[in-house]
């Protein structure tokens, strides 16, 4: 079962490497999405095309990601677009999942993954800055 670790990046990379697991950085808010609309825009089709859209979220590999592209001026009104299709919601829900499950486990980093990507963590960290 997956470890989750919400809003803190530096903190998921160290569990991780602890670990010896793998870390799920797509996961934060907005990323994996910036990179289903990277995807589409690869391909040179439009962002507002559910269609290709969903095939880019249902194909996207997570070891292809790469997040100084993500991060270029843009993405994040093209992951806007994309991130209003349910069928891309649905698929990005799957393969957050999917590799949360992986063998020996993962560190998720991201603001819903406690509570919706997986709910059922074995270990759940929230180190969100609070001030009381």
């Amino acid at each position: 079962m997956p470890s989750t670790d919400r809003q803190h990046p530096a903190r998921a990379r160290w569990q991780s490497a602890l670990l010896r697991i793998s870390v799920l950085r797509a996961s934060t808010p907005g990323c994996s999405y910036r990179a289903v609309a990277r995807a589409v825009m690869a391909c040179e089709e439009q962002l507002e095309d559910e269609a290709a859209a969903t095939r880019a979220a249902k194909t996207l590999q997570l070891s292809s990601i790469d997040e100084a592209e993500l991060k270029k001026p843009g993405m994040g009104e093209a992951a806007s677009v994309v991130a209003k299709f349910p069928a891309v919601r649905r698929a990005m829900l799957q393969l957050q999942r999917d590799f949360a499950m992986q063998s020996p486990g993962a560190v998720l980093d991201g603001r819903d993954i406690g509570t919706v990507v997986c709910p059922d963590a074995d270990v759940y960290q929230d180190f969100r800055n609070r001030r009381h």
